[in-house]
């Protein structure tokens, strides 16, 4: 029986999305944070001593986003400061002691994004005089680094009582505490752009006040004043971006140059003029493109790994390519339907890698229940970093399956499972706004993907430049409706043929027409 939009919109009112969160106004005031008065007081004296205070960044979007606020609103109360972002291949995650030795002696050292684990920076730091402050929202372990100021909402410790932001969230908080510390008057809403970025490319939950920062940094984004933003559309042909465009080609530009170059000619980019932007954008998306083929080669070569495993996956080769790990990791935990993890072999001799998760599975969790095999760990419910010795990969992979297998079989499922079926007879324009209410989708709060039990077709087309999409006309419960089966081959679609997909609605604007278009969100299958 077909859905009615009065039950949609029903399921999704009871998502409660907002939870107690109705506008920006509602953020909550950053002196809850654990630590954040004191750090932002030493940033404040810092400042007015005139001490040299350095950044270290992560080299992820968030981590580059995170650390072009902080450096932006530096440069704004005219008080630039120095920031470096780990090499991914030489330095490794974080504040490391090895990027301590590149920073050298200075008087105060902040992170953004990272630090939560960094024990051995923290006595290198009090060893040499300096002050560590650490800013980051990834998990903390049982231990706390031991050093001038930790603030992170995820402390045991920490009343903020929104949790669920981003490493740039954070970072953005303690710019707001320096702000009101220095008695300034500078507008913060300028970054929140930024911050919103952050948001959807760190796949944070969309609810509370995320969804506020994403709806209105949206807005600023397409705004496109800052020229990273412009650049970025006139090379990706759009006028505007939409949350699906900052999450699946914009933070892929953004994470490739950490994958593969240096993090640091992301937040150069991000940073740009006018004048630099240009060079900088097209150097971003020639980086992506050679991440883009090299993914590609080499999860070929990882599936073929995988036959036989279950419950969790765990795939070793010194093949691969230590800057993309973890996005050949998602695209095998998306085909395998387990969590997954992919390792290489670094220079130091170590295994290192990174996991991503299925359906609603907390890898960090499950992870961290075999962690006395690991060097190093760390990571949220959705993705995770570690290393370890060669020599304990096999006992690593028997625990890590042991936990995996206690969990229910539900906990693996797809999260974009249909909410139930929807006849193309009560689909219209008015339930598709009545629908985008709700927006922004994302990791928390899901697009309604719909079900198709059955039509027919009634002809299929190749189309696209290499023919390898298929356009199909239906005949669907007395409507006679087009839909695109992407990827496909038009042999596999003979006509008169009964079919089944999952779709999800979104609108063809064509000629100054607007209309109501079903989009697969499954593979269409025949009956």
């Amino acid at each position: 029986m077909s859905l009615t939009s009065t039950e949609i919109i029903s399921t999704l009112s009871s998502r409660n999305l907002d939870v107690g969160y109705k506008s920006l106004a509602e953020i909550p005031h950053f002196s809850k944070m654990k630590d954040m008065i004191r750090g932002a007081k030493r940033l404040a004296d810092a400042v007015r001593n005139k001490e040299q205070i350095f950044c270290v960044g992560d080299y992820d979007a968030d981590g580059s986003c995170s650390t072009a606020t902080c450096v932006s609103f530096f440069n704004d109360i005219g008080y630039p400061i120095k920031w470096v972002i780990p090499n991914r291949f030489t330095d490794g995650y974080g504040v490391s002691p090895s990027v301590l030795e590149r920073i050298g002696d200075t008087d105060v050292i902040f992170t953004v994004d990272n630090g939560i684990a960094a024990h051995d920076a923290a006595e290198v730091c009090k060893e040499r005089g300096i002050d560590l402050l650490i800013t980051d929202h990834h998990t903390p372990g049982s231990l706390i680094p031991d050093c001038y100021a930790v603030i992170n909402p995820k402390q045991d410790d920490c009343e903020y009582p929104f949790k669920d932001g981003s490493g740039c969230f954070v970072t953005w908080l303690l710019c707001c505490a320096i702000k009101h510390e220095l008695g300034l008057d500078t507008d913060m809403g300028k970054y929140l752009d930024l911050v919103a970025l952050s948001t959807i490319t760190d796949v944070m939950p969309l609810v509370g006040i995320n969804r506020h920062i994403v709806k209105y940094g949206l807005q600023k984004i397409n705004t496109l004043k800052r020229p990273f933003f412009k650049e970025l559309a006139l090379s990706m042909g759009k006028d505007s971006f939409s949350y699906e465009d900052l999450g699946f080609q914009v933070g892929p530009r953004i994470n490739a140059a950490g994958r593969l170059e240096h993090a640091s000619l992301a937040v150069e980019a991000i940073l740009a003029s006018e004048n630099e932007a240009q060079q900088l954008v097209r150097l971003l998306t020639e980086v992506n493109q050679r991440r883009k083929t090299m993914q590609s080669e080499m999860t070929e070569n990882i599936l073929e790994l995988t036959e036989g495993q279950k419950d969790f996956i765990v795939v070793h080769s010194d093949s691969l390519h230590e800057g993309i790990v973890g996005i050949i990791a998602a695209k095998v935990a998306e085909t395998t339907g387990y969590p997954t993890i992919v390792l290489t072999t670094a220079e130091d001799g170590l295994l290192k890698g990174s996991g991503r998760t299925v359906g609603v599975v907390n890898i960090y969790e499950l992870v961290n229940e075999c962690s006395n095999h690991l060097e190093k760990f760390g990571g949220h419910a959705g993705a995770c970093g570690l290393s370890l010795r060669a020599e304990k990969l096999d006992t690593f992979i028997e625990a890590v399956r042991a936990v995996s297998r206690r969990l229910p079989r539900e906990a693996f499922e797809p999260l974009n499972t249909a909410i139930g079926d929807l006849s193309p007879a009560n689909a219209d324009l008015d339930l598709y706004y009545q629908i985008e209410k709700f927006a922004p989708f994302g990791e928390g709060n899901p697009e309604p993907v719909f079900h198709c039990k059955e039509a027919t077709i009634i002809n299929s087309r190749a189309v696209g430049k290499e023919e390898d999409h298929t356009r199909l006309s239906l005949s669907w419960e007395g409507k006679e409706v087009t839909v695109m089966a992407f990827n496909s081959d038009v042999n596999n679609y003979p006509k008169g043929s009964k079919i089944t997909f999952n779709y999800r609605l979104d609108l063809n604007e064509w000629n100054g027409k607007v209309n109501l278009q079903f989009m697969p969100t499954s593979k269409v299958k025949i009956k």
